[in-house]
């Protein structure tokens, strides 16, 4: 029963009914029991490890039997260590609608035609693009992790599907509406939150968090440790903001946060929000469309990107550039601008020199 070199070989272990297949890839042997006593079943099966190694698509016999399931601890384990976000949220995606899914199924067997089932099968479930692209996001973070581990748990990684999303929200505040806003703002927490939120497009956990030793009222700085980006931020106060946080840390201690109430730190305010935009005329508002607002007016103040990137901690211009909402009273005023700039044009023409008519035609 020998082969050909180079084509391995089939044998029987001394005292074993069944058939072991032996086999080289880049000069290394593996050698495999099949479970099977016929012989032509097990060459066939030899004959398939050897397809593989030719086509490029060998996966070592340890890697075939891992489980998708096997990968999701190593990961969420890693992004608790690491402090990521939303560790939560990424475990309650792979409970509730991942592991029903892909559970049971070998790593090896994933590909993108296997994604792309998930993807029909929740599009099926009315969820969102959005929520899909977020779900397969994880998957692909414990991919990636198990095929970059020593040992490698993931040899090949497929191409993972990802939604266009059409849900960006873009919802802003123009200065007449934050002025009713702060007209029905009567806490002081609650008004100096929004002044940040409105002056600086700062995050509601960024602001939340802040501390007073981050203020410092005689260098007209405010300094935040750590942002959602990882990065430390620096602002110089404007008099409105300076005013407000003058109040808010009045006999507090350097680690006392700066927005309380009631003396407690500031926790969940939907319904103070809620009730807040609703007296506006705002009442399908988010706290975060502010920071929408505050990127928007730095810009139309003049402020450079790189500048209002800075002070708002954005990190890349995609995600800047959804903050950049141009709204039709900005097209309006950019109508003014271009129509006054034409009649200037056309006045200072007359008034230099006298106008040459052109007439259309054949030129000689």
């Amino acid at each position: 029963m020998s082969r050909r070199r180079g084509t391995g070989s089939i044998f029987k272990q001394p005292g074993c009914k069944t058939w072991t297949i032996k086999y080289y890839r880049a000069g290394k042997c593996y050698r495999e029991a099949t479970g099977l006593t016929d012989y032509q079943a097990a060459r066939q099966k030899l004959n398939q490890k050897l397809g593989k190694i030719a086509e490029g698509a060998f996966v070592e016999p340890n890697l075939e039997r891992i489980r998708i399931e096997e990968l999701m601890l190593p990961f969420f384990r890693y992004q608790t260590v690491n402090g990521c976000k939303d560790v939560e949220r990424g475990q309650q995606r792979w409970k509730t609608h991942l592991e029903p899914f892909f559970a049971g199924r070998l790593v090896a067997q994933l590909t993108t035609d296997v994604l792309n089932q998930y993807v029909d099968h929740r599009l099926a479930q009315d969820a969102s693009p959005a929520t899909i692209n977020r779900e397969i996001a994880v998957l692909r973070g414990a991919f990636r992790l198990g095929a970059f581990s020593t040992p490698p748990k993931v040899h090949r990684l497929p191409r993972f599907p990802h939604l266009d999303e059409d849900n960006v929200r873009k919802g802003f505040v123009v200065d007449e509406q934050y002025a009713r806003m702060t007209a029905h703002a009567s806490e002081l927490w609650l008004r100096g939150m929004l002044e940040m939120a409105y002056e600086y497009g700062w995050r509601r956990s960024e602001l939340i968090g802040l501390r007073v030793r981050n203020v410092d009222l005689k260098g007209d700085r405010v300094r935040l440790d750590t942002s959602k980006n990882g990065e430390p931020r620096l602002v110089v106060m404007t008099a409105n903001v300076r005013a407000l946080l003058t109040q808010c840390i009045i006999n507090k201690l350097p680690e006392d946060f700066v927005f309380t109430r009631d003396g407690r730190p500031i926790g969940d305010f939907r319904k103070r929000w809620r009730k807040l935009c609703t007296a506006a005329g705002l009442p399908a508002l988010l706290f975060h469309d502010l920071r929408r607002s505050g990127v928007r007016n730095m810009l139309r103040s003049g402020i450079t990107e790189d500048v209002a990137m800075k002070i708002s901690g954005h990190k890349t211009r995609e995600i800047f550039s959804r903050y950049n909402i141009t709204a039709e009273r900005d097209l309006e005023e950019a109508a003014r601008k271009s129509e006054a700039r034409r009649r200037l044009g056309h006045d200072f023409g007359h008034d230099s020199q006298q106008s040459v008519p052109v007439t259309m035609g054949s030129v000689n």
